[in-house]
């Protein structure tokens, strides 16, 4: 079983917070980049729905999913010891983009979660690490996406398995600073 921990309460408040109405996506579209792991697409897609627009006749959740999911976009992640595969990824993200799957805003929404078995295999155990190195890949794909033309609004989002929940619920935040 992996362990499951919960971000430490200096943690939430310095580098997360909880999701605002303010986040919630206003165009037709979002790609939304995330670990593969299946054990959250109950929670993620119930979450996603509530925080899209259900007015809009057509809306398109463009899903990109790897192993580690965004933390594989920054080259010198430890998820990318074994198999380097940023540049690919990274194009896989610009391609969507440019296809207009994030609608007008060029919406990004960038999910991260713990416990992550990539993670764990590259030695992230802490979720503060996690929450790191998913600051670090923001960095690194805004930087990378500077001076193309395509609007972009990246929001990256952890989310973890809390043991204090009923029934292992998953709680969302926003990574900020």
């Amino acid at each position: 079983m992996r362990p499951t921990v919960a971000p430490s309460p200096d943690l939430v408040g310095k580098c997360l917070r909880e999701i605002s109405p303010d986040l919630i996506f206003k165009s037709s579209g979002v790609i939304v980049f995330a670990c593969g792991d299946g054990r959250y697409d109950h929670e993620r897609e119930t979450f996603l729905r509530e925080v899209i627009p259900t007015k809009k006749e057509r809306w398109c959740i463009h899903r990109l999913f790897r192993h580690g999911g965004f933390l594989q976009l920054h080259p010198d992640s430890p998820t990318n010891r074994a198999f380097n595969d940023s540049a690919s990824a990274l194009a896989e993200l610009r391609f969507a983009l440019e296809e207009g799957f994030g609608g007008e805003e060029g919406n990004v929404l960038a999910m991260v979660h713990a416990p992550c078995g990539k993670a764990l295999e590259a030695g992230l155990a802490n979720p503060c690490e996690v929450v790191t190195w998913a600051k670090k890949a923001r960095g690194y794909v805004l930087d990378q996406l500077k001076g193309v033309p395509i609007n972009l609004k990246l929001v990256v989002w952890f989310n973890y398995e809390n043991p204090n929940y009923p029934d292992g619920l998953v709680k969302f935040y926003e990574i900020i600073a």
